[in-house]
């Protein structure tokens, strides 16, 4: 038994991502836009950050944890923006399927 309230516990706590990732979609549809590569778009931030964080530690022989953090902040908050305006410039200017 203990197994599956922790099983469920875990479950909740690593879906409250994509949670907020349904909800942003939610609030784009009502624009008229459908994007299905929203999880993607999460994933590509998400390696964007981890990535930028390894080469932060990987090539400094003091890391600093502050800066490491807002590295990968930045460095997935600038992947996640273009993959959407990538997405928003192939769908809208240029009328792409959506």
């Amino acid at each position: 038994m203990g197994f599956w309230v922790i099983f469920i516990q875990k479950a909740i706590g690593q879906g409250i991502g994509i949670l907020y990732g349904a909800l942003g979609e939610i609030m784009t549809e009502k624009s008229g836009n459908l994007n299905l590569g929203v999880p993607g778009i999460m994933y590509l931030g998400g390696i964007a950050g981890l990535a930028a964080s390894f080469f932060y530690e990987f090539n400094n022989p003091d890391p600093s944890g502050f800066v490491c953090l807002v590295i990968s902040l930045l460095a997935a908050f600038a992947a996640s923006a273009l993959g959407g305006l990538l997405y928003s410039f192939l769908t809208i200017t240029l009328r792409a399927n959506q």
